[in-house]
C-alpha cells in the first residue's frame, strides 16, 4: 500500500520510490580513441568528455569502463590483434588527460615522471600541487579542447575534437 513500518520511530512511513537517472557506459576503447585525437599542446578532462556524451545521448550519467591495463587489455582483445594491444595502450598520450583542476597524479612514480617529461616537452608549465603528490598544469583551462559528437553511419558516436 506504499507504506512501511519504521522501527526507529515506531510509526508507518510512506515509501518514496526514486527512479534511477538515465545513464550509459562508454567503452575504454572509445576513451583511448578520444585521447589519441587530442592534438599536441592541448589537454582534456574526463568531465569534458562526459559532458559531450551526456548531450549526445541525452542522459544524466556517463560511466567509463575502468582504465586499468587489465580491463583495457580485455576490451581491446575483442577488437584488436593481441600483438597491438600493448602498443595502443603505451602509445596513447595519457599525459594530455588532466583532472578537473588540471593535475596529473603521482599514483605511480615512473609513470608520473614520464607524464611530467611529456607535458614539459609540449611546452606546458608544471607547478607542484598538493604537497608534491600531484603536478598541476599552469593555466590549464586555456589548453582544453571541446568536442562535437555526431551520429555515424550506423548511429554510433563519432567524436570530433575542436
Amino acid at each position: 500500500d506504499g507504506t512501511k513500518f519504521d522501527f526507529k520511530v515506531g510509526v508507518m512511513r510512506e515509501i518514496i520510490r526514486i527512479e534511477a537517472k538515465p545513464s550509459i557506459e562508454i567503452p575504454i576503447v572509445t576513451l583511448v580513441e578520444i585521447i589519441n585525437k587530442i592534438p599536441k599542446g592541448r589537454l582534456t578532462r574526463i568531465k569534458d568528455i562526459e559532458n559531450a556524451f551526456k548531450t549526445f545521448y541525452g542522459v544524466d550519467i556517463i560511466r567509463f569502463e575502468c582504465i586499468a591495463f587489465a580491463n583495457l587489455f580485455k576490451d581491446l582483445h575483442t577488437s584488436v590483434d593481441s600483438d597491438k594491444i600493448f602498443d595502443i595502450y603505451c602509445n596513447t598520450p595519457w599525459w594530455r588527460l588532466v583532472s578537473n583542476i588540471g593535475c596529473i597524479s603521482k599514483i605511480d612514480q615512473l609513470f608520473f615522471e614520464d607524464m611530467q617529461k611529456a607535458l614539459k616537452k609540449e611546452k606546458f608549465t608544471l607547478i607542484d600541487y598538493n604537497h608534491k603528490a600531484e603536478a598541476r598544469v599552469k593555466d590549464f583551462k586555456q589548453y582544453l579542447v571541446d568536442y562535437k559528437i555526431t551520429k555515424g553511419v550506423n548511429g554510433e558516436p563519432v567524436v570530433k575534437v575542436i
